[in-house]
């Protein structure tokens, strides 16, 4: 059902759709950006591949692990994960404790992809919530008072959409490796799930 059944009234479709249209999503966001040329839109161009590529993460972990719940090894989860669902649990929750809890193996923040999707959620937070600062500036003559650190959004540019896409995919197969996949499998996993063609 890729192209969706409707069924009194709802549109029905296989659980990895809005992934692979998520995907494709940051990636024309990511294309459109590589291939523009004015370099003062790149901030705006950016913006919101940083919080697709977060996104495509959170909505993988919430299809993909209500999926496994109901193979007959997780089972034991089902009511666990429907709860935690309900109860909108914070993307940390998901990344550090699901995968640790379904395949006995955690992910290592301290470096690698990791490190990378930490890096990448946090400059999400950053601009997501942004909190203005209250700074003064001291020029000749003059003293600006009120003025806001926006560093996190004006260092902007389209290698940190870049980074959104490689982030949101790369979490995506660290989840499978996790899973003890086999690299073929995962590639073939990637494909179905993403989108990615293999290499």
């Amino acid at each position: 059902m890729n192209k969706g059944e409707t069924i009194n009234s709802k549109v029905l479709g296989s659980p990895n759709k809005i992934i692979w249209e998520y995907c494709e999503c940051l990636r024309n966001m990511v294309r459109d950006i590589q291939e523009s040329n004015g370099l003062e839109q790149d901030q705006r161009k950016a913006l919101p591949c940083i919080f697709m590529g977060i996104a495509i993460i959170e909505t993988f972990l919430n299809v993909y692990f209500r999926q496994l719940i109901e193979e007959a090894e997780y089972k034991i989860y089902r009511k666990q994960i429907l709860r935690e669902l309900d109860e909108t649990a914070p993307l940390d929750l998901k990344i550090k404790v699901w995968p640790k809890r379904f395949f006995s193996h955690e992910m290592d923040f301290s470096c690698g992809i990791g490190q990378r999707f930490m890096a990448l959620k946090k400059l999400r937070n950053n601009l997501m919530h942004f909190k203005s600062s209250y700074e003064t500036v001291d020029l000749p003559g003059m003293q600006i008072q009120g003025v806001a650190d926006i560093s996190s959004y004006e260092n902007l540019d389209r290698d940190i959409a870049w980074e959104s896409l490689r982030v949101a995919e790369e979490m995506i197969a660290e989840i499978f490796r996790l899973r003890r996949m086999s690299p073929d499998e995962i590639k073939l996993a990637m494909q179905s799930w993403t989108g990615k063609v293999p290499e």
